[in-house]
């Protein structure tokens, strides 16, 4: 199944760490004022002050909120490291900015940014797991637990789809097949996958999604089941938030997994009745 080229993704890295064995990466975090949300061309002045140096930039992050905004840049200053007060000196010199900290590798080569906390996305605290770390959080139990926390999983994604939708709701009010593409588009944003509005029945009775590279089925690829527990409860989660209904209202069926051979995962959830 084709999802069309214009809904192709690419890798987006967010993270902000470097690793250059045997080199000298350093980082600048530039804070600036809440004028510089709105202004024009600050990022050009800021990157042009290492180009014209031939300074290689390896990274470069920027954050914006409501009062403040900040851009993190991570740069190759091997052989040239005694130009770091002179580009922290000019880097000042930019309309808007207000502070300039250096970042120096921790050790060898591994610079890691020492500066953001807490996380956020939309404003709101967020936390990261790597596979390395949700990879036990989901497979290892389950294989050790069994049935009793794929149950737990379910239920712990209901309760988080609940949520999110209704917080979805805030934003995109009235249309309901919006909403729905909102909240597929902010779990795409999660990394949780590529979720995919495939039917929805006029009268609501039911609607089914698809997913594309489920981060919690790839993990039981060769399983030969359906492997969805906590994303099958996203969707129902979503789903009972439309329909005003518990949890023991709903039913999602996986009809295809990753898991099992198939190209995609897809889920369809239903009104069952109390």
């Amino acid at each position: 199944d084709s999802m069309g080229k214009n809904t192709k993704t690419v890798p987006f890295n967010i993270g902000r760490v470097i690793s250059l064995p045997g080199k000298t990466p350093i980082g600048f975090y530039i804070i600036l004022s809440p004028r510089a949300i709105s202004a024009v061309g600050i990022l050009e002045q800021i990157t042009k002050i290492f180009a014209k140096r031939g300074i290689p930039i390896l990274n470069l992050k920027v954050s914006t909120l409501e009062k403040s905004a900040s851009i993190i840049v991570f740069a190759d200053l091997t052989n040239m490291v005694a130009r770091i007060s002179v580009l922290e000196d000019e880097l000042r010199k930019v309309r808007f900015v207000k502070e300039v900290r250096i970042i120096k590798p921790i050790i060898n080569g591994i610079l890691v940014d020492i500066f953001s906390f807490p996380i956020l996305l939309n404003e709101e605290r967020v936390i990261i797991f790597r596979r390395t770390i949700y990879e036990p959080f989901i497979k290892t139990l389950s294989e050790k637990l069994g049935a009793g926390y794929a149950a737990i999983l379910y239920h712990i994604g209901f309760e988080i789809g609940c949520r999110s939708f209704k917080d979805a709701a805030k934003n995109i009010p009235g249309d309901l097949k919006k909403r729905f593409i909102f909240s597929a588009e902010m779990g795409k944003h999660a990394g949780l996958g590529i979720f995919k509005l495939e039917k929805i029945d006029p009268i609501g009775g039911y609607v089914t999604f698809r997913v594309y590279e489920s981060f919690e089925c790839e993990l039981f690829k060769g399983s030969n089941k359906p492997s969805g527990h906590f994303i099958r409860g996203i969707i129902a989660g979503w789903f009972a938030a439309v329909k005003g209904v518990e949890i023991t209202e709903i039913e999602v069926e996986e009809i295809k997994c990753i898991a099992k051979g198939d190209d995609y995962c897809e889920f369809i959830a239903r009104v069952v009745g109390k």
